[in-house]
């Protein structure tokens, strides 16, 4: 017999009502929650080091920068992005954005896996979202995605800048990993 815990469906609904009161983070998908594990120090420096880095950037462009505690729903799932930049004005539902225009998750171990093939095919379905980009905590490399006339470009970065199109300018490489 085994001891493993059945969980039943919960519609999206249900899952938002829950997730306002709840004390621990979880993502929905397709009827199904998942606990988020916490971060480490090191994945936290990366994040802020981003958010001092584009901040300006989505300032200067009458955009919105969010962390981990806002929501982003692609059809029937809910993730929590490390970081997004909203510079769509109708997207203004306090608890969930639907209309990011960068997406950045600082990959782990225990979720480079899932950032890399499960979100992308859900963030890909964005029409907002000109790039996803993916940030290692363990390593001096940055990945990107960028949306170009009929599809997706894959780049790599170890040194130099990355430029966006949402908030329009450059992410400077060095600026990400500062003081790591």
């Amino acid at each position: 017999m085994s001891n493993a815990l059945r969980q039943s469906y919960v519609t999206i609904d249900e899952y938002l009502a829950g997730e306002e009161l709840a004390t621990v983070r979880h993502e929905y998908v397709d009827g199904y929650i998942h606990a988020m594990a916490g971060a480490s120090e090191r994945h936290n420096r990366i994040v802020t080091n981003l958010v001092l880095a584009l901040g300006p950037l989505w300032r200067a462009q009458d955009c919105r920068g969010m962390t981990s505690d806002m929501k982003v729903r692609v059809d029937n799932v809910v993730y929590y992005p490390d970081l997004m930049v909203v510079c769509d004005p109708n997207d203004t539902d306090p608890l969930v954005k639907t209309s990011p225009c960068l997406i950045v998750e600082v990959m782990s171990p225990s979720t480079m896996l899932t950032d890399r093939r499960e979100k992308w095919l859900f963030y890909q379905r964005i029409a907002a979202l000109q790039a996803y980009v993916l940030v290692s905590q363990d390593e001096r490399k940055i990945e990107t995605h960028r949306r170009v006339p009929g599809g997706w470009e894959q780049h790599f970065f170890y040194h130099g800048s990355i430029a966006l199109e949402c908030p329009k300018g450059e992410l400077h490489f060095d600026d990400v990993y500062a003081d790591l």
